[in-house]
């Protein structure tokens, strides 16, 4: 919603994306081969895409007065995935929410947010989750 209000304000277009690892590509050295349906990968695509779709519309007045676009990336990692399409797109600023992780689960998990910041060919803009009145955050922005 804080990527909405910037280009709202600036009367930029705002791109919004999802990033996914393939399942077609994941190795499964125990099962034996399953030979998807003829149209396995273009169906979850566009799955995907329509979940997508409903996000974006259900921001309703979030996004009045904003050219929107939606797109379904696929990608070895979120971060990559992200990186490329700015490469590609030629983007001026991307906005990432940060979930905020510290300490152990950060050296864990990584940061998607922290890879983007480094490997971007544009300006980043990181927002933090919100956090409720009991301290815990809101990863849902």
């Amino acid at each position: 919603l804080e990527a909405a209000r910037i280009a709202r304000r600036d009367g930029a277009s705002l791109e919004i994306i999802h990033v996914f690892h393939p399942p077609w590509e994941v190795v499964h050295f125990n099962a034996f081969p399953v030979q998807p349906p003829p149209n396995f990968q273009e169906d979850y695509t566009q799955i995907l895409s329509d979940r997508l779709q409903a996000v974006v519309e259900s921001c309703g007045e979030a996004l009045e007065g904003v050219n929107v676009s939606s797109h379904v990336l696929a990608a070895a990692t979120h971060a990559s995935g992200i990186v490329e399409h700015l490469e590609s797109s030629g983007a001026d600023l991307v906005a990432i929410a940060s979930r905020g992780l510290t300490g152990l689960k950060r050296f864990l998990l990584g940061s998607t947010a922290e890879r983007v910041i480094r490997d971007a060919p544009c300006s980043v803009l990181t927002i933090k989750p919100k956090e409720d009145k009991a301290g815990s955050s809101d990863q849902r922005e």
